[in-house]
């Protein structure tokens, strides 16, 4: 099904043209009796930049992330610049503690942008933006 730079929104199993500039070509729809609804980009078996830091961390370009490798403490990765409305999930199935970035000049749970958040081995999170500038996670403290 072809959307042609149009928003849908699926409403039992009909599609409503709706919320025009949030869904574009080549996104995933699934209809059908059961679940109905654009699909997320999803990215797998990542690898976080070895050594850590905001300057190096592998950028994430999914809403959905699994970071499998993180050989050591503190190896990072990179959330995309913030924008109302966006979520991404990241999913810590390393055997260390990633540190998690935003793109400066944005702030995870109030943290300094070159600080980052860290992401304990086996946890998975998520990053809410609702202010640009400002990531908020499941995982951390309220910021106001």
């Amino acid at each position: 099904m072809a959307f042609l730079n149009k928003n849908f929104l699926s409403l039992h199993g009909r599609v409503l043209g709706l919320f025009r500039g949030v869904i574009s070509p080549g996104d995933s729809y699934l209809g059908g009796d059961s679940f109905q609804g654009v699909l997320e980009s999803t990215a797998d078996t990542l690898t976080a930049h070895s050594g850590g830091g905001q300057a190096s961390a592998l950028p994430l370009t999914a809403a959905i992330n699994r970071v499998t490798t993180v050989a050591a403490a503190a190896d990072s990765v990179l959330l995309p610049p913030s924008q109302p409305g966006m979520t991404i999930s990241v999913i810590n199935d390393g055997a260390n503690a990633l540190q998690v970035f935003g793109t400066s000049p944005d702030t995870i749970d109030a943290a300094a942008t070159g600080t980052g958040v860290a992401l304990t081995a086996a946890h998975r999170a998520y990053y809410v933006c609702v202010t640009a500038g400002a990531w908020q996670s499941n995982a951390g403290t309220k910021s106001s």
